[in-house]
């Protein structure tokens, strides 16, 4: 991305999101950009094909074709009171911006403490301690509901040295949230609740956004999954892109040809894929969240069942 200009400053949730959706165009038709896009960086895979290429850009033209339904507040359940609803869509499709730390791990913390001058003078003031978050460079400007989400040492990842326990990040989890549906810091707080609690979806079309292009087969088999949500929360619209083992056969067959096809609009497909999905991606608190707005907790009632609400993408 170094090769290439900068882009203009997103004004509004669908400008950030057709920014991220641009992303390959612009990379691979530029040559210098191209040539180093090729390289997979991995001895064992072969550099990109032409084909690869135009594979990689059809299927984030695929995904820009469904941004106007992820700017915000389209799988919001019909089932909230209208007040409920209300204020949902004005933090997600608000215009407003934060600053985003995608980096936020706890090696990125600077704890500095300075130390009384005089030990055993019950006058003197407690020590200070400066708190400085480093790595800012990982910083940008994002929507509310992409802004709205929980460290990274937080959250629960399969990786080796998490430096807290899983028990331990649970334990924070829930002390954040308690501290946050304090009645002193609702007028603060109220944004993100409602922005982490129902910009889930939001978030993870986003992630495939800005997904790096090696992961174009990953993102076409997550639109499967992605097809199955909005089954699920909006049965009255046609997902509109076709997908699955239909989809992926008939580029295959199609390998050699230099043309991208026009992609067809579908009716619903049956569902031919068998796969475990990514699991549970939210599971909150309705009685937080009321508290948070100030409304009452059936307004905010998602789904009827014995696990509660719950957003996932299985």
């Amino acid at each position: 991305m170094s090769f290439l200009d900068p882009q203009a400053a997103p004004t509004s949730n669908t400008d950030y999101l057709i920014a991220l959706s641009h992303r390959m165009d612009r990379i691979f038709t530029n040559t210098t950009a191209t040539h180093a896009a090729r390289d997979t960086m991995d001895p064992s895979d072969p550099p990109l094909t032409d084909t690869d290429i135009l594979r990689i850009r059809e299927t984030w033209r695929r995904l820009g074709s469904l941004i106007p339904y992820h700017t915000g507040g389209f799988y919001i359940p019909g089932t909230l009171s209208s007040e409920a609803r209300r204020l949902a869509y004005a933090v997600l499709q608000s215009r407003q911006f934060g600053i985003y730390h995608s980096d936020m791990q706890m090696s990125r913390f600077i704890i500095q403490i300075i130390p009384k001058e005089k030990e055993d003078n019950p006058q003197d003031p407690d020590p200070n301690v400066i708190l400085t978050l480093t790595g800012w460079e990982h910083a940008y400007r994002a929507p509310l509901w992409s802004c709205a989400r929980l460290p990274l040492f937080l959250t629960p990842r399969p990786i080796p040295h998490e430096p807290l326990t899983w028990e331990r990040q649970t334990y924070l989890r829930n002390l954040i949230f308690y501290l946050m549906n304090d009645r002193r810091m609702l007028p603060l707080s109220n944004q993100w609740i409602i922005g982490y609690v129902f910009g889930v979806p939001e978030r993870w079309f986003e992630g495939c956004l800005g997904s790096h292009w090696m992961y174009r087969d990953a993102i076409e088999a997550g639109l499967i999954k992605l097809k199955r949500y909005w089954e699920r929360w909006r049965p009255d619209i046609p997902f509109p892109l076709e997908v699955g083992g239909a989809f992926l056969g008939r580029r295959t067959a199609e390998q050699m040809q230099p043309q991208l096809q026009p992609q067809p609009h579908t009716e619903t497909e049956k569902k031919t894929e068998n796969e475990d999905g990514p699991g549970e991606l939210f599971t909150e608190s309705i009685n937080a969240l009321a508290r948070a707005s100030g409304t009452n907790a059936g307004d905010w009632e998602l789904a009827q069942g014995d696990n509660g609400p719950r957003f996932d993408l299985t």
